[in-house]
């Protein structure tokens, strides 16, 4: 299981330390995937906020605050009104 992570076969001296090794890996390979994803969502949703008319920008703010205060159905009562 390490040769496949390139690490060194000498300085696993067991099999549960190979185990744990590969578990830590594993675990960590796929945070730092999540991160990146997240980093990549966070960095569209930016671009597309800059270029959204003064309109869509003071419909989405609405549409989130309400959203956050727990009012969605209102929300979307709002949108529909609004022609969205």
């Amino acid at each position: 299981m390490c040769l496949f992570f390139g690490l060194n076969v000498l300085l696993v001296k067991s099999i549960k330390m190979e185990i744990f090794v590969f578990i830590f890996l594993l675990y960590y390979g796929v945070q730092l995937l999540f991160l990146i994803f997240e980093l990549l969502v966070d960095s569209i949703i930016v671009m597309l906020k800059r270029h959204m008319s003064r309109k869509n920008k003071l419909i989405i703010r609405h549409w989130e605050w309400l959203r956050a205060m727990g009012y969605e159905e209102s929300a979307l009562i709002i949108l529909k009104k609004m022609d969205v």
